[in-house]
């Protein structure tokens, strides 16, 4: 399993996520397309090794950015941070050998750009982006 599934599982456990998108926490190439809102949409940007033990590396930066969409800018912000309060609070084991060892530099951004296509009309995104470094083993 990879960190991907062992963190999107954690932040299924964290009440004060799901109680604003449920379980719509999507990756960035498996959001079925008429998904409803609010969601959240999400992908690793980069990963790099950061460290190693007797040359296996075991640690890693991960640039992650999280979409998150609703039907109000305001609504979409507001998920962004309640997302970030939910990673920050999941450091430590993620179970299966994985710890997310650090939570930082939160960026939110407004996403708002012109639609492509008629789905997208009305939908706002905040966009989250933070680093995380995790453990493997």
């Amino acid at each position: 399993m990879a960190i991907e599934a062992k963190l999107i599982e954690k932040l299924g456990t964290k009440t004060e996520l799901t109680s604003l998108v449920s379980t719509r926490i999507y990756p960035s190439e498996r959001v079925p397309s008429q998904s409803s809102l609010p969601r959240v949409v999400y992908k690793e940007i980069s990963s790099i090794p950061a460290g190693n033990l007797g040359g296996v590396v075991n640690y890693y930066v991960s640039l992650w950015q999280f979409d998150c969409l609703a039907s109000t800018y305001d609504s979409a912000k507001a998920i962004a941070w309640v997302l970030y309060q939910a990673l920050f609070s999941s450091i430590g084991s993620l179970g299966s050998g994985f710890t997310l060892v650090s939570v930082i530099n939160p960026q939110v951004s407004d996403g708002n750009d012109l639609p492509q296509d008629g789905y997208s009309v009305g939908i706002a995104r905040a966009i989250l982006e933070v680093e995380l470094t995790y453990a493997i083993g």
